[in-house]
Order: structure tokens, then C-alpha cells, then sequence
């Protein structure tokens, strides 16, 4: 009985293995737990957002202080490293066009498209940025997209931060 637990132990040693090094297998960092995204228990009295311009400032930053690092499509995997090391977010900053908030095709295959990006660089969630004015008609398709993406991002990556700024940086036409 003892060799059967042993070897039961054993093969559950091993699948947990397999398991969770699947998750982290393209991983560039050197510590592979800097490859899952963060969790959502996490909170911050204060959040302070850094926007990454790519280039490469970010070894100098005070990172006692920051909580998320928003980067404007350039993906840098040493960055994302060094964030998670520091139990900071990192998140990717993406344009949608209006064709995609009217759309509902169009969004689902948006979500997607950006969903796995993010999955496939270890990202910690979105932020959303609308490159042009919207006038009243958009505008009001806004809520039901930004819950689709929470919805799906936070069913696929538990914790992932969505964040749109539109009410603070944008214009809406009315």
C-alpha cells in the first residue's frame, strides 16, 4: 500500500507540474511566478498609474509607489517582469474606433483580438482609449461595452483591471 500512495503522490507531483508550468511556458522572466497575472485581492488605498512610452525609463521609477503600468502598445517583457516583481499591474492601453462600439460583431471579435494578447503576454488588463469624439448615439453604446469587456476579461483572467477614462479625458457630443 505504501509504494501505491508513494507512486499516487508521485503522478499527482507531476501533473501539478505540467499543469502549472503550461501556464508560464513562454515565460521571458526569470522567476516564472512573475508571469501569472496579479490577483484581485490586492487593493490599494491610493492608485498611481505610470504610462510607459517605451523608453525604458522604468528601472528608475519609485516602484514602492506604483500600482499599474499602462503601456501604449509597445510590449516590453522585461518590463512586465520587473512590474510583477513589484506586485504592480501591468496593462495594455488600447485604442477602439467607433465601428466597434456600433458594431456588435465587430466588438465581439475587438474583445477577442485584444483578450488574447493580453493572456498571451502575461498582461494584467486593459485600458481603453476612444480616438475620436463620440456623439450622443455612440456615447450610449459605451456602458454595454465596457461590461461586455469587463465581463469577458475578468471570466478569463480572475482579477484583470479594466479602466476607460472617457468621462475624465474624452468629449461626448450631445
Amino acid at each position: 500500500m505504501c509504494t501505491s500512495v508513494a507512486g499516487l503522490l508521485s503522478l499527482a507531483v507531476l501533473a501539478l507540474w505540467v499543469t502549472s508550468s503550461s501556464c508560464i511556458e513562454n515565460c521571458h522572466c526569470l522567476e516564472p511566478t512573475h508571469c501569472r497575472h496579479l490577483s484581485a485581492r490586492r487593493r490599494y488605498p491610493v492608485q498611481l498609474f505610470a504610462f510607459h512610452s517605451g523608453v525604458g525609463i522604468w528601472k528608475h521609477y519609485d516602484w514602492s509607489k506604483i500600482t499599474t503600468i499602462v503601456t501604449s502598445g509597445l510590449y516590453d517583457p522585461d518590463l512586465m517582469c520587473h512590474a510583477h516583481a513589484h506586485k504592480a499591474r501591468v496593462v495594455t492601453e488600447e485604442p477602439i474606433g467607433k465601428n466597434e462600439l456600433v458594431d456588435i460583431h465587430l466588438r465581439s471579435s475587438w474583445i477577442s483580438n485584444k483578450l488574447h494578447k493580453t493572456r498571451e503576454r502575461y498582461l494584467d488588463g486593459i485600458h481603453l482609449r476612444f480616438g475620436t469624439v463620440l456623439d450622443a448615439t455612440v456615447s450610449a453604446k459605451l456602458p454595454s461595452l465596457i461590461k461586455d469587456i469587463k465581463t469577458r476579461f475578468t471570466r478569463s483572467i480572475p482579477g484583470s483591471q479594466v479602466k476607460d477614462f472617457t468621462k475624465k479625458f474624452y468629449s461626448v457630443i450631445h
